[in-house]
């Protein structure tokens, strides 16, 4: 015989039970959206990750782009500076190898060739004539022979005030003409080479 409590029981099983399902349902519902919702952060979260990926990759990119050009600037400048070394040391080689020319005795018909030219292109009138100081110890005689020849010309001869290392400079007496026809003068002249033939055998396009 069911008893009011069996009912009361039953009922209250009924009840539990339609509530857990109800609630399951909800709960599957709930779950489910969780899910969802969890799976679009996790989707905005990546585009935003991508996005930032993104924008770090290209300031990496505009970083390493920098610090190239930086690097190729002052690679650039290297070479510059090791051309303009290279130069120097050649043009301090090359006159040291004149000042021991000028020391020989071949060195004396080179002079003697040079300051005939150099007379050549000089037009009636009174001039100046330039020597080193130990061309013009050494060579004064012959020099005052050559000088001779030209009868169109007066030429005093002086001591140069300034290092020519060799050859001859000529001046007329109003200071009107000069020809420089000295070895420095022609070292100088030669830099222009000199850099040349230092940029062919060192790559400064790197």
């Amino acid at each position: 015989m069911t008893t009011i409590d069996d009912k009361i029981k039953l009922f209250t099983k009924f009840t539990y039970d339609k509530i857990q399902a109800e609630k399951g349902i909800e709960l599957e519902k709930i779950q489910n959206m969780k899910e969802k919702v969890i799976k679009e952060e996790e989707q905005k979260i990546k585009k935003i990750e991508d996005l930032e990926m993104k924008e770090a990759l290209k300031k990496a990119e505009l970083k390493a782009n920098e610090i190239l050009a930086k690097a190729k600037s002052e690679n650039h400048q290297k070479l510059l500076n090791l051309k303009e070394d290279l130069i120097g040391k050649v043009y301090k080689d090359v006159m040291n190898k004149l000042m021991k020319f000028t020391d020989k005795e071949e060195y004396k018909d080179l002079l003697i060739k040079i300051i005939k030219s150099t007379l050549e292109q000089c037009e009636e009138g009174e001039y100046k004539m330039y020597l080193t100081i130990k061309d013009y110890d050494k060579y004064y005689k012959d020099v005052e022979a050559l000088i001779k020849e030209f009868k169109n010309i007066k030429v005093t001869i002086e001591k140069a005030r300034q290092d020519i290392i060799g050859g001859v400079i000529i001046e007329d007496s109003k200071n009107k003409m000069r020809i420089d026809n000295s070895l420095g003068v022609r070292l100088k002249d030669s830099i222009w080479d000199i850099g040349l033939k230092v940029t062919e055998n060192v790559d400064f396009e790197k």
